[in-house]
C-alpha cells in the first residue's frame, strides 16, 4: 500500500502539470527529430488464409502473398512469392503482423524484405528490413537505412499496399 500512496500523487502531478501544456501543439522552436523520405509502393497480391492456429490470448493466421510489385525511387522489382503471419489480439482489434516477401529487383538482383510491427485490421505501421543481391552499391544505403511502412489491405482481404519511408535523424544533417 505505501507503494501505491507514494507513486499516485506523484503520476497525479505529472499529469497535472503536462495537461498545461499541449503536447500536440506546433511549436516553430522544436524541430522534429527525425525526417521520412518516400522509398517505394509496394502493391501485393494475398493467396487463400490457412486456417487459423490458437495461440495464447490470440490467432495466428497465414496468409501466403502470391506476387507483385515494388516501385519508387529507391527501387523497383517484382514480388515473387511471400507469407504474412499476423498475430491478432483482442478479439481481432489488435493485429502484430511478420510479413516475408522475395524476388528480383529491376536490375536482376534477388531481394527478401521482412517487416514486423502493429496495428488494426485496417492497417499496420511496420519495420522493413531489405537484403538485396548482388555488388551493386545502388541499394546500400536502402539495406543500411531505418524504413517504416504503412500496411494498408483492402476490405476483401485480397490486396495490400505498402508505402515504405526511409527514416533518417535530424541530426546527422547538421
Amino acid at each position: 500500500m505505501l507503494f501505491s500512496g507514494v507513486v499516485s500523487p506523484l503520476l497525479f502531478s505529472i499529469l497535472a502539470s503536462s495537461a498545461k501544456a499541449n503536447i500536440f501543439e506546433e511549436r516553430s522552436d522544436r524541430a522534429l527529430p527525425f525526417n521520412f523520405t518516400y522509398a517505394f509502393t509496394a502493391q501485393l497480391n494475398l493467396g487463400k488464409p490457412l486456417p487459423p492456429i490458437n495461440i495464447t490470448g490470440g490467432v495466428l493466421n497465414t496468409e501466403p502473398i502470391l506476387n507483385g510489385t515494388v516501385t519508387g525511387p529507391a527501387i523497383n522489382a517484382t514480388v515473387t512469392g511471400g507469407i504474412a503471419t499476423p498475430s491478432i489480439y483482442q478479439n481481432g482489434i489488435i493485429q502484430v503482423p511478420t510479413i516475408q516477401v522475395w524476388g528480383i529487383t529491376s536490375e536482376g538482383y534477388g531481394f527478401v524484405i521482412n517487416e514486423l510491427g502493429i496495428g488494426s485490421p485496417k492497417g499496420q505501421v511496420t519495420r522493413i528490413q531489405l537484403t538485396i543481391g548482388g555488388l551493386s552499391k545502388k541499394y546500400q544505403a536502402l539495406q543500411d537505412s531505418y524504413v517504416l511502412a504503412t500496411v494498408n489491405p483492402n476490405k476483401e482481404q485480397t490486396k495490400v499496399a505498402v508505402q515504405g519511408y526511409i527514416v533518417g535523424n535530424a541530426a546527422s544533417y547538421v
